[in-house]
């Protein structure tokens, strides 16, 4: 949750006599102290011994809001507006409520009620063009987002919400522009020279984004996300003794970190060092299937690679790369039978992976079994696919060229029929082309192969274009119910609120 409240918008306490007012105290100085839990319990005290407090029912709703209880917040708020005739900091509140709600006509009400009030708060603006953002109305935001870094230039959060946008559609070159005007209006936030290393990742400055990646650690050298961002920037670079002291960096904030342990094994085992190195990317496979088992949301280095290639597929998929790490090990110190479990382990639970195959194919060849030349054949094979998945991705996003990345796509299925990544990426491809009904027959298809999250988003794209908005809301729903964020494209056909942007 996100509050853009200014000091007297959220701290205005009327001086109440007696226990009303000691309660209220308390409880704004919980609220103060993000101590929110104890917060509603001296607050809702405030309320029941004056119900007609506005100051108590609007920290209140304040301090549900924070809890994630919208209802309770809304309720409260709305209380706190029969009494008060300055309403500009309530309706500010309210529409943020509203907001995080997705009641998105009665959030931009609320919105403009306080824009009416206090027209020159600009964070009202701010959530103004949030709403736009959360309605899929993507150039509405940004055009308002660049207003606001107009009227108010010296207020960094539209330079880097324009960034985070520029991000999120790997507009680097825009994303790059945004959030070096931040780092100039703050440049001792560590958090913004990470996004900006971000950004120049995508523009292929590696340097530059590892000097920022640098900076953000000077700035906050107890951060453990500034500590892996660097020893990510290093890894690549040969300087062992350098990449060395990033991972010991990680390693001491985070012993037991997995992705840390896989670097340290990968280092050692170029070194020779391979007893060390089993025990680090042991360590780190145990550490992850740890997670799997409790059910934990980080658990997706164990995934397969992803469909297609982000910023984020290499290191995406690094518990797969250390149980092949583990399966050269193995080899190396002549415990072979040991390399080949594991190896047949990893190509049944990521058959896709095409070094599981060679792997698993190699030392098959060197015991001697016949067996070995077809996981080879199998990784030539999907070797090639996913060098056709990916000119398909590159030609599809970065250079437009349809036709092209269709080329590519169908070569690679050609290859293996049930290849899901090209399987998603030709349906996006003949859904932008119109022909809708072959985009729909491969979502099914790829589906039943390996149904991803971004499955969900193509599927309801071409739905939509398909004119049949019955199962687009029945998509909707389920994909809401495993929690997954579809993004603006999605939103704009799922929500349609009567809203101006």
């Amino acid at each position: 949750v996100s509050i853009f409240l200014a000091p007297w918008l959220l701290l205005i306490v009327f001086q109440d006599p007696g226990v009303t007012a000691e309660h209220l105290r308390r409880g704004v100085e919980l609220l103060e102290a993000r101590a929110v839990a104890a917060a509603v319990v001296e607050l809702e005290a405030a309320v029941a011994l004056d119900p007609e407090n506005v100051s108590a029912r609007y920290h209140l709703g304040l301090a549900f809001f924070l809890t994630g209880e919208l209802d309770a917040a809304v309720t409260q708020l709305k209380e706190a507006l029969k009494g008060e005739s300055d309403t500009g900091r309530i309706q500010f509140l309210l529409g943020q409520v509203h907001l995080e709600a997705r009641r998105f006509e009665a959030a931009q009400d609320a919105l403009i009620a306080a824009q009416a009030v206090i027209p020159d708060y600009a964070p009202v603006s701010f959530h103004l063009a949030e709403l736009c953002y959360r309605l899929g109305r993507v150039e509405g935001a940004k055009a308002r987002f660049g207003a606001l870094t107009r009227d108010t230039p010296d207020w960094v959060a539209p330079f880097v919400r324009l960034g985070a946008i520029g991000l999120e559609e790997g507009n680097g070159e825009e994303a790059g522009a945004w959030l070096e005007q931040a780092v100039q209006l703050q440049p001792r936030n560590p958090a913004l020279w990470m996004r900006l290393a971000s950004a120049q990742t995508l523009l292929d400055q590696g340097l530059r984004a590892l000097e920022s990646t640098r900076k953000a650690v000077e700035l906050s050298p107890d951060s453990l996300p500034g500590r892996s961002a660097m020893m990510l920037r290093v890894v690549g670079m040969g300087d062992t003794e350098v990449i060395a002291q990033a991972i010991a960096a990680v390693l001491e904030m985070d012993p037991q970190n997995p992705h840390a342990k896989w670097q340290r094994a990968k280092l050692r085992f170029s070194e020779g060092k391979l007893v060390a190195a089993l025990a680090d990317v042991e360590d780190a496979l145990t550490y992850l299937q740890d997670l799997a088992a409790d059910g934990s949301e980080r658990v997706g280095p164990l995934s397969d690679p992803p469909a297609e290639p982000s910023s984020e597929a290499p290191e995406f998929r690094y518990g797969v790369q250390a149980a092949g790490l583990r399966v050269e090990i193995l080899a190396k110190l002549g415990r072979h039978a040991e390399a080949v479990a594991v190896a047949r382990a990893l190509v049944r639970d990521h058959p896709q992976y095409p070094q599981a195959h060679f792997l698993l194919g190699n030392l098959l060849i060197q015991q001697g079994d016949p067996a070995g030349s077809e996981y080879l054949t199998r990784f030539r094979l999907l070797s090639e696919v996913g060098k056709r998945r990916y000119r398909g991705y590159q030609n599809r996003t970065e250079r437009n060229d349809l036709e092209r990345a269709r080329f590519e796509y169908e070569a690679a299925l050609d290859l293996d029929p049930e290849d899901s990544g090209s399987l998603l990426g030709l349906a996006n491809v003949l859904r932008r082309s119109g022909n809708v009904a072959r985009a729909l027959d491969l979502l099914l298809k790829a589906r039943r192969a390996d149904a991803r999250p971004v499955w969900y988003k193509e599927w309801i794209l071409a739905l939509d274009a398909a004119g049949r908005g019955e199962e687009v809301q029945v998509a909707w729903l389920e994909a809401q119910g495993a929690g997954l964020s579809l993004g603006p494209e999605v939103w704009k056909v799922v929500y349609n609120a009567n809203v101006e942007c």
